[in-house]
């Protein structure tokens, strides 16, 4: 995963790096396309004034040598224009494959931040039962006969043994059991206003915190 997203990375600055080179190409190509123009633009003013320059023959031999020197620069600039060209036409190309490349790494890390997700979700329901299964291994259920109980001082009540607390009962506050778990009692039910009321959730108290009443 660490490797996915180190690859995405170094392509993003990669990918930066060449678009910088393609623009300032584009900057030098077009630079030296309007060189290029110039250069046309001279030789074709001096071509018109031929001949006039002609009327002597050191004017016509000095226009021959200029023109043969602007026309080998005019084909030394269009040469690299060319040159150019050509590498930004493959750098264009080089752009398109790590774009390609970009996005198949970025859809490479989306599809393992899901299955990582995934598994997370599936670890923690594992974790989950495996919990659930050793709390119902180590404590022990017994069945006893119905008896009555009082708190012998402000008790917490607990949603199973060594469970989450969940209730806080005032210390002389009667209930019933036939249930037990180690040194845990299971209230069945409980008194209110005098009239007994069977427990409609799990509600555990612990047997130090009672006492049975005669």
């Amino acid at each position: 995963m660490k490797r996915v997203v180190f690859i995405v990375a170094i392509s993003t600055l990669i990918y930066g790096d060449e678009i910088e080179r393609i623009n300032l190409l584009v900057d030098e190509i077009d630079g030296m396309r309007k060189g290029y123009e110039k250069c046309t633009q001279q030789l074709q003013i001096c071509r018109s004034q031929k001949p006039k320059q002609q009327e002597c023959k050191k004017g016509s031999l000095k226009t021959n040598q200029v023109d043969k020197r602007m026309i080998q620069n005019l084909q030394n600039e269009n040469n690299n224009l060319k040159i150019k060209i050509k590498r930004y036409k493959d750098l264009q190309v080089e752009n398109n494959n790590l774009k390609n490349q970009i996005n198949k790494y970025k859809n490479l890390l989306k599809i393992k931040t899901e299955e990582i997700e995934d598994l997370q979700k599936k670890l923690t329901i594992a974790k989950k039962k495996t919990s659930q299964k050793r709390s119902h291994k180590h404590f022990k259920i017994i069945t006893t006969q119905p008896k009555t109980f009082r708190t012998r001082i402000k008790a917490d009540i607990f949603d199973k043994p060594d469970g989450l607390k969940i209730d806080r009962w005032e210390k002389g506050r009667s209930f019933t059991s036939y249930i037990k778990s180690g040194n845990w009692i299971k209230i069945t039910g409980y008194f209110i206003d005098k009239k007994w009321t069977k427990a409609k959730k799990d509600l555990w108290i612990k047997e130090e915190d009672v006492f049975e009443r005669d």
